[in-house]
């Protein structure tokens, strides 16, 4: 099964404001790129799916995957 950013982030049980600090983004900036994913670089990518617990092919961050 294939999760949202969204979605991996609340299955994680972490909040906006937990994962913007884990990955070094206010948390404004955290919520556009879980309304826009495809705009996270690889790295930030990587580090998402790290503070979530889940693989990178577990989640959509591509908008046409949905």
């Amino acid at each position: 099964m294939k999760f949202t950013v969204k979605q991996a982030r609340q299955v994680s049980g972490k909040t906006q404001e937990q994962i913007a600090k884990l990955l070094g983004f206010s948390t404004p900036t955290y919520r556009k790129y879980e309304k826009n994913p495809e705009k996270m670089t690889m790295k930030s990518a990587e580090n998402f799916c790290r503070a979530t617990g889940f693989g990178i092919d577990d989640i959509f961050f591509d908008p046409l995957s949905t």
